[in-house]
């Protein structure tokens, strides 16, 4: 199976995602007078390190409760991530391969640190 992009009005609770972009802005502060009027911000997009896959515990557009394969538990903003579904099979795999043994649930309120 492929992971596919998901619209955020498609995240369901229970469902597996990983997050395929993070999205970001830049605003040019330092260029020459003669470009400052089409010094618009640029959205910038990056790939977060290696796919991460996470189960949705509940939905707010825009906000997504989620928890990482560690048990943390940490809300995203949709306008700052583009999700992918992953397989059921896929994310029971890989929560199963890279849950630290011996690990206590524990949550977050910072998306940064898990992301």
């Amino acid at each position: 199976m492929i992971a596919t992009p998901i619209a955020p009005e498609d995240i369901e609770k229970g469902a597996f995602v990983a997050v395929l972009h993070v999205v970001g802005e830049h605003v040019p502060m330092f260029c020459p007078e003669w470009l400052k009027e089409n010094s618009a911000p640029k959205q910038l997009l990056w790939l977060p390190p290696s796919g991460i896959v996470l189960k949705v515990l509940d939905v707010c557009l825009p906000f997504v409760l989620a928890k990482g394969p560690d048990g943390k538990s940490s809300t995203l903003d949709v306008r700052r991530y583009r999700f992918a579904r992953v397989s059921e099979r896929f994310a029971r795999r890989v929560f199963k391969r890279t849950k630290p043994e011996g690990a206590q649930a524990a949550t977050s309120t910072d998306a940064d640190e898990m992301i």
